[in-house]
């Protein structure tokens, strides 16, 4: 059977070869199928290896890597499960893994890839012990190694990827190389050496990459010398150099660089003499000659540098008919744009402004889709000849740096980046500053203040502070000639507002005192016309920057008090919530600064109130509580001060428009933080006047609700805490004045404290103050028989003392509590036939009712209870 199955695989797979070889791929793929069929029944590694190689090859030629990915992880799976009863299988399974494991990196599945490579070591190693003289799977096994070892190095993984490099490297010993494979064991440990020298560059180890690419160069060199494969070696010379001359220009080795890519140019020369038609080959030369020129110009070389950008230039220019457009202007506009630089730099200017035209030209033509980089790029050779030009004598022409603009305007058409606005605030300064020395001051204002401007847009503006100083300190030094009042105030206005956004410390302004006091003649100006923010920000910024100006913050209080007036007398055209915002803003700044002036707090917490008012009155609730917040914050600020005991009545005013607020919050929490403001405040209120009795029963009445908050949150101790607080105030209260009213609030507390002693488990306690409470109800039932409102909160204490004996199991006690309260609200009705706001607590209490009976067996009289309670909710009973 087996040789039966051996045979017709070979011939499917013969049959697919020639298939295959005519261009026949659909029936080839079919052949090699029936052949991997019969390999794995003929057990046969090396046949099937043959059948899948094939297989796997015309996949990837026609297209379909999904079909291929399938079938490798196929016969993954079972050459797996064959290996365990056939190990003559595992070669093929070590083979199948890795190139699966190649797959998987493709697809990018790298932890799945890393982990199938790693199964392909282990099999390697095992099969290396049982045939150690085995070229194949020792070659194998270093592919492996080296595939792991990238892998690695994509992940991250730089120590285990060096490791795995140094291991396949160590096979690769001149004493494991076996004579007829020599050639092709150096080609292999030139491609982990060259691996391990990409990975010894990426953790910055440039030494022992050059070191490393030196010997995948010598390499590549003993087989040159060997003559074998010419042309593949030549090349593989010109990429090992390519890589070599960057890693010494980084080490500053520049002479050995520049023999680098003298040696690179003649290979190149010598691939072109094989391939004259190749035009790669003079791209690269001419990329070559364009680094050789960067490094000659770091050599301070300008004259070799030039001679080697031309070069580049009648190289590429040759080939421009041969090159895609884009390819061609990536390519040339940066040697064109170093060219042009260099012209200029060795004194050359009108040509190298030229070159500079020309470059820009072409950027405008290269595409669309504008390369940023190559924009970027063009910014940054306009920055560096504008600094050449700033720098030579002779050349402050400012038509030189109208000019540069002029080519920025070129660029700037297609992309404005980060990179151009600096460039063109460069330009602006140089401008600037040659205007200046033409004497041409005004216009040269104008250009220098446009610089400052294009600094304050970058997002880096603290990196340019100094720039933006010292142009603030010349225009200053010059604005004199400013006869224009409104150019004047622009100007002035614009620096001013520089100095505010760049925050440049005073001792960095030269003419401070120049600048102070032009500041504060356009503040008198902007408030002349009724500009009052401008003028205070002025005013504020003056001081800032020099203390000793206090007559600055009189300035700005009479400012505020003049804008309050004119809003009080409809003088202003704007919106009233825009000017009382800006007054809260100028008052909290001045209240700041002069933390002892009780009159800025007072007039901050008065626009506070009145704000909330009117922010209330036009339908913004949340907006109105805020400020209301804010200026119950500035009261107490202001109770804290000597002498303001007069302000109770601003405060009192505040608290009463925020207890009215507090159900629109709809967040517990939140309102909990706002009655706790409240509270605070009445209590502050109440140690300035302790005999006031409004004012007592308002923090009583406070500390209750406070109390009730924290018991819906769950915290029963505070809440225990604040209803003690709230029964002291109450006990004071009927001290203060004997009234039914304060009673009545401490029965309500009672109850409630009642209530949250039961929840907290502390039962007896509960019982002895709903005693209590119920015991102060009837004492007001006896003075007040037909008050409806002590009806119904005796009836929910009753309704309490009910729950509590549920939980005590005292069922008895516990009817008897639920009937008293039923009975309770029968009395309201007779009092008020019309009353049905009480119904929903009758209908809760002859549930709480039926509940019991329930429990007491009487399942009837229960049920009784539940309908009745329905129908009460129904308004039928």
């Amino acid at each position: 059977m087996s040789s039966r199955e051996r045979d017709m695989a070979i011939r499917y797979l013969n049959k697919g070869v020639s298939l295959k070889e005519k261009g026949l791929h659909a029936e080839a793929l079919e052949n090699f199928k029936k052949a991997e069929e019969h390999s794995w029944s003929a057990s046969s590694p090396a046949l099937l290896a043959t059948v899948m190689q094939n297989l796997g090859e015309l996949l990837q030629t026609v297209g379909d890597e999904d079909e291929a990915f399938d079938q490798y992880s196929h016969a993954v799976e079972n050459l797996e499960k064959l290996v365990e009863v056939t190990p003559s299988f595992k070669e093929q399974l070590a083979i199948t893994l890795s190139k699966y494991g190649s797959m998987l990196v493709d697809r990018g599945k790298k932890t799945e890839a890393k982990a199938t490579y790693e199964k392909a070591i282990v099999l390697y190693r095992e099969l290396r012990r049982e045939f150690p003289r085995n070229v194949q799977i020792r070659s194998n096994m270093i592919s492996t190694l080296n595939n792991l070892g990238g892998l690695l190095a994509d992940m991250g993984q730089g120590d285990e990827a060096q490791w795995k490099f140094e291991r396949a490297l160590k096979m690769l010993d001149d004493k494991q190389c076996i004579a007829e494979n020599y050639t092709q064991c150096l080609e292999k440990r030139a491609m982990v050496l060259a691996n391990l020298a990409n990975l010894f560059g990426e953790k910055g180890k440039i030494e022992q990459a050059r070191e490393t690419f030196e010997k995948v160069l010598n390499i590549y060199y003993s087989l040159l010398d060997q003559g074998h494969m010419t042309e593949l070696y030549r090349s593989r010379v010109s990429l090992v150099l390519s890589r070599i001359a960057p890693l010494l220009v980084s080490l500053d080795r520049k002479e050995e660089a520049l023999q680098s890519y003298t040696s690179l140019m003649q290979m190149y020369d010598e691939l072109a003499k094989l391939e004259p038609k190749n035009a790669d080959f003079n791209i690269k030369k001419a990329l070559v000659l364009s680094s050789m020129g960067d490094l000659l110009e770091r050599m301070h070389k300008g004259n070799e540098a030039i001679s080697k950008y031309e070069e580049a230039l009648a190289i590429l220019t040759e080939l421009k008919d041969e090159l895609e457009t884009e390819k061609y202007s990536s390519i040339i506009i940066p040697i064109y744009l170093n060219l042009g630089r260099m012209f200029v730099s060795q004194g050359r200017v009108t040509e190298g402004l030229e070159k500079m035209d020309y470059v820009c030209g072409l950027i405008s033509l290269s595409s669309e889709e504008k390369d940023v980089q190559i924009i970027d790029l063009g910014y940054s050779c306009l920055m560096q000849v504008c600094e050449q030009l700033s720098e030579k004598v002779g050349y402050e022409n400012p038509e030189l740096f109208e000019k540069l603009l002029e080519l920025h305007s070129m660029l700037s058409i297609f992309n404005i980046t980060p990179e151009g606005i600096l460039c063109k605030a460069r330009i602006m300064e140089a401008l600037g500053r040659a205007q200046l020395n033409s004497g041409k001051n005004e216009i040269a204002i104008g250009k220098l203040t446009e610089a400052i401007d294009l600094y304050t847009e970058l997002t880096n503006t603290d990196d340019h502070s100094s720039e933006i100083a010292k142009l603030s300190d010349l225009i200053e030094a010059n604005i004199s000639c400013i006869t224009d009042a409104d150019e004047l105030e622009i100007v002035s206005c614009e620096i001013t507002e520089v100095i505010k956004e760049e925050d440049l410390e005073p001792e960095t302004i030269a003419d401070k005192g120049s600048i102070m006091d032009t500041q504060e003649r356009l503040a008198d100006l902007a408030l002349d016309k009724g500009r009052y923010e401008q003028a205070f920000d002025l005013y504020l910024e003056i001081y800032s920057a020099d203390k000793s100006r206090e007559g600055l913050l009189k300035k700005a209080a009479v400012l505020l008090g003049t804008l309050e007036a004119d809003m009080h007398l409809n003088r202003r055209s704007g919106s009233i919530l825009k000017d009382m915002e800006f007054l809260i803003k100028g008052y909290t700044v001045l209240a700041d600064l002069e933390p002892s002036n009780s009159e800025h707090r007072r007039n901050l917490a008065a626009i506070e109130k009145e704000m909330g008012k009117i922010l209330l009155d036009t339908g913004h609730v949340e907006e109105a509580r805020q400020s209301l917040v804010q200026a119950l914050e500035s009261y107490l600020l202001l109770m804290g001060m000597p002498g303001n005991k007069h302000h109770l009545k601003g405060m009192y005013a505040v608290l009463k428009e925020l207890t009215a607020l507090l159900p629109t919050i709809g967040d517990k929490e939140r309102e909990l933080k706002c009655q706790e403001q409240i509270s605070k405040s009445y209590s502050l209120m109440c140690e300035l006047d302790p005999q006031d009795v409004g004012l007592v029963e308002e923090l009583a009445t406070s500390l209750d609700h406070q109390a009730s908050l924290l018991a819906n949150l769950d915290r029963k101790t505070d809440a225990y805490d604040l209803l003690n607080q709230a029964l002291d105030k109450y006990e004071l209260l009927y001290q203060l004045e004997s009234s039914y009213k304060h009673a009545e609030k401490a029965a309500v507390a009672m109850n409630n404290m009642g209530a949250l002693l039961a929840r907290m488990g502390k039962k007896e306690e509960a019982k002895k103050m709903l005693e209590d409470s119920l015991r102060i109800y009837n004492y007001l039932l006896d003075q007040e028989p037909d008050n409806t409102e002590h009806m119904v909160h005796a009836a929910c204490t009753l309704d309490n003392m009910g729950t509590l004996f549920g939980n005590m199991d005292r069922l008895e006690d516990a009817k008897h509590m639920y009937q008293s309260a039923l009975q309770m609200y029968i009395d309201v009705t007779g009092v008020n036939p019309d009353d049905t706001s009480c119904n929903e607590y009758a209908a809760v209490t002859m549930e709480n009712l039926g509940a019991v009976l329930e429990r007491m067996g009487r399942r009837d009289d229960a049920k009784w209870m539940y309908d009745n309670a329905k129908k009460l909710r129904m308004g039928e009973a």
